[in-house]
This record gives structure tokens, sequence and C-alpha cells, in this order.
């Protein structure tokens, strides 16, 4: 269950931690792609900006799947620090 009830004060932390953390993950995603040889990857339609892309988007996700199920065993998912957790990563 996705929450989407926000108060004023979690929308601002939640930006904060998406533009904080994600955006500079994938950037990194960005630039490590092009410290290696990506080539042999590029399969048939021989495109390095969608391998880069996706070498980026792949670094700047996070697993909600996981995030989830720790957070519904721990009994904390109905949390403000699960719900600010599960919606950055969303």
């Amino acid at each position: 269950k996705f929450q989407t009830r926000f108060n004023k004060d979690d929308i601002k932390l939640t930006s904060g931690l998406v533009i904080g953390a994600t955006i500079p993950a994938f950037i990194v995603g960005w630039i490590a792609a092009d410290l290696f040889n990506i080539t042999p990857y590029l399969g048939t339609a021989n495109n390095p900006i969608a391998m880069k892309i996706v070498i980026a988007i792949s670094i700047a996700i996070t697993s909600i799947p996981v995030i989830s199920k720790i957070f519904n065993d721990l009994g904390i998912m109905h949390t403000r620090f699960a719900k600010i957790v599960v919606a950055c990563a969303g």
C-alpha cells in the first residue's frame, strides 16, 4: 500500500531526499558508463545512449519491494519514516 497523503513537512523532506540522493546517483551512473567499455553490451540496437540511461537508472533506483518487505516485517510500514522512505524510493 502506497500512502498518498503527505503534510507540508513530508513533501519538503521527500523532495529534498529525491533531489539529494537520486539525482547525484543518476549522474554517477551516467559517468560510470563512460569509464567502462560498454560496447560489447549494446545489443542489436547498438545505442550507447540507451545503455547509459539503463546503467544510470539502475544505480539511481531503490528496490521498493525489498524496502516494503523490511518495513512490514518490522511492523513500521504505517509510520511517517516508512512513508517518506517508500515515497522517495517510488
